[in-house]
């Protein structure tokens, strides 16, 4: 893993601390990140969002922010079920749990293989896991690597250049434009 890319991206635990975000708890996290980045749960609340119920959101928030499922929020709508949403979720940037779903375009820029959705700048089933911006550009979850431009836990779902650009450092810390699970790939 070059230099560079520890420099932006890193982990502190298991879980990723991100370039300028995230912990699952506030304490852990400098002023300036909380007054980004708060928590009211033990769930992550995020960036420019969320909590796990709209109670806790003030309007606008709501507007923006829906829930579909207890822990799921997405700045524009999502659950981890791709059922709970309108056919192959119709969304700001579309996505549903399998890449035949979606228009190649979509697939570009998102895609989940799992069951757990992962988005182009969001989240995943446990939003204390990744901030906002995290997922933007670095994003594990689990054994499956959900990623901002592309991205499956295999590299033989990859397209050749989607490889050329996304190698592995460990099996946590997956990076912008860098992914699998084992360097080999």
């Amino acid at each position: 893993m070059s230099n560079c890319l520890i420099s932006r991206d890193t982990t502190t635990s298991a879980h990723l601390q991100r370039h300028n975000h995230i912990s699952s708890s506030p304490e852990t996290q400098p002023h300036q990140l909380i007054s980004r980045d708060t928590t009211t749960s033990a769930h992550l609340q995020r960036h420019n969002h969320i909590s796990s119920s709209p109670e806790t959101q003030p309007h606008q928030l709501i507007s923006r922010d829906i829930t579909t499922s207890a822990h799921l929020l997405r700045h524009n709508h999502i659950s981890s079920s791709p059922e709970t949403q309108p056919p192959h979720l119709q969304r700001h940037n579309h996505i549903s749990s399998s890449p035949e779903t979606q228009p190649h375009q979509l697939i570009s820029r998102d895609i989940t293989t799992s069951a757990h959705l992962l988005r182009h700048n969001h989240i995943s089933s446990s939003p204390e896991t990744q901030p906002r911006q995290l997922i933007s550009r670095d994003t594990t979850t689990s054994a499956h690597l959900q990623r901002h431009n592309h991205i499956s836990s295999s590299p033989e779902t990859q397209p050749h250049q989607l490889i050329s650009r996304d190698t592995t450092t460990s099996a946590h810390l997956q990076r912008y434009n860098h992914i699998s699970s084992s360097p080999e790939t």
